[in-house]
């Protein structure tokens, strides 16, 4: 996802009994960047791979099975990695992982276990539909770097889901996208 993108604040969206429609994006940039200083940790997955449109399923899968191991408790962080920019590869290449923290927590065939490492991250907050948010990874993967001369460090960027995992599923949420910056930086 190093590559630059291109900042745009018109998207397509799609509401489920209708024809997708032209609108504006209700998080249009600019965007509130704030540092902050993750630590590390240890965290269960079930790898996404595939179109992002089908991302959906994918997740109610994951908090079924979270659901059914009671780690879906109130301050929970449930958390997304994504790897590849979904316009720079193949649908069916598409990876992101659905995660819950947590230590000790047993894993399955599919659900495995990673450690996630610390570090600071720039952080914005979008807020809609899960097929608008593009416009908040244009302006923190392109437009603010560029500004603030920031330098973006290689690794997955981290979706910290701040709704109810249900509104993923329906395809509206909440998330903080924290992209990887260099230890030194300061605003």
């Amino acid at each position: 996802m190093a590559a630059p993108a291109v900042q745009t604040a018109i998207y397509f969206d799609s509401d489920e009994s209708a024809e997708p429609t032209l609108v504006a994006n209700p998080t249009a940039p600019p965007f509130e960047v704030e540092l902050v200083d993750r630590a590390p940790c240890s965290y269960v997955f079930l790898r996404h791979e595939g179109s992002p449109d089908k991302l959906g399923a994918s997740w109610a899968k994951f908090m079924s099975w979270a659901g059914r191991r009671g780690l879906l408790r109130p301050g929970a962080e449930v958390f997304g990695l994504v790897y590849d920019d979904p316009e720079a590869v193949e649908p069916e290449a598409w990876r992101y992982d659905l995660c819950i923290a947590g230590e000790d927590i047993p894993t399955s065939d599919e659900v495995q276990s990673g450690l996630l490492a610390g570090g600071r991250f720039a952080r914005v907050q979008y807020r809609g539909p899960i097929s608008s948010r593009g416009g908040a990874y244009d302006f923190l993967l392109g437009a603010w770097p560029a500004a603030t001369n920031v330098a973006l460090l290689d690794g997955p960027i981290i979706e910290t889901i701040t709704t109810s995992p249900l509104g993923i599923v329906f395809r509206r949420y909440s998330v903080g996208i924290h992209v990887r910056i260099h230890p030194a930086t300061a605003l």
